[in-house]
């Protein structure tokens, strides 16, 4: 937390407003809810499938309790997916890929460009990987990337300090499909989609409409359920 505590006050001496990617999950429950009481505050919010009820609640929550804008953009990760066909056949009536590459860095330019604000601000943490913890080593605080003006103020949290100040400060639950995997948000993997079968069967028909074969992923059963 003297962490926290350190980078916001650095990033006070830099600017009054920033960019928070937005996802609805712990990380960045937790940041809005602390950037709010000294910035104002723009999320950018990345979707997977536009229009998943069980995710965008956690955006208008936001928006609600501290009367803050967002903005959608589509996860920079689909644009691969679609043009590999994963799970999904995507072409134009020419055959060809239709849909541009887009890259994390793309999306984050066009958001500093649509808010007007220089600064961005992520839940990424050291205990999320070795990777990111050598990464995050390498900054300014172990937490400012000074030339790309990006902040990460949870950089030394673990998750166990994120649902306690979750539960602390009376936020909303994130989702947890289950997953045995590191991986985040939703996905097309076993836990995510057997969740939304049974919590949310609109979002899931939703993610079928753009990936229709990963209705196999279902078929096939858990992967951690099956005999060796």
């Amino acid at each position: 937390m003297k962490t926290t505590l350190s980078v916001i006050e650095f990033l006070k001496t830099q600017t009054d407003e920033v960019v928070l990617f937005y996802s609805g999950g712990k990380d960045s429950l937790i940041l809005c809810d602390i950037l709010t009481k000294h910035f104002k505050v723009n999320l950018a919010f990345m979707y997977f499938v536009d229009g998943l009820e069980h995710v965008e609640k956690y955006v208008r929550f936001a928006e609600k309790k501290y009367n803050i804008k967002s903005n959608k953009y589509q996860h920079w990760m689909v644009s691969g997916y679609l043009n590999n066909h994963y799970y999904c056949l995507h072409t134009n009536s020419e055959g060809k890929k239709e849909v541009p590459t887009i890259k994390l860095g793309d999306i984050e330019t066009l958001a500093k460009k649509d808010f007007g604000c220089e600064w961005i601000v992520s839940g990424m943490k050291q205990s999320d990987s070795l990777n990111r913890r050598l990464m995050l080593k390498t900054y300014f605080m172990n937490a400012i990337n000074l030339e790309q003006k990006k902040a990460y103020p949870l950089t030394d949290w673990n998750k166990a300090m994120c649902l306690s100040y979750i539960q602390h400060h009376n936020l909303p639950i994130p989702i947890d499909y289950g997953s045995k995997t590191k991986s985040s948000g939703v996905n097309l993997e076993y836990d995510c989609l057997n969740y939304l079968k049974k919590h949310y069967p609109n979002d899931l028909q939703a993610i079928f409409k753009v990936f229709p074969f990963a209705e196999t992923i279902l078929l096939n059963g858990n992967p951690n359920e099956q005999i060796k």
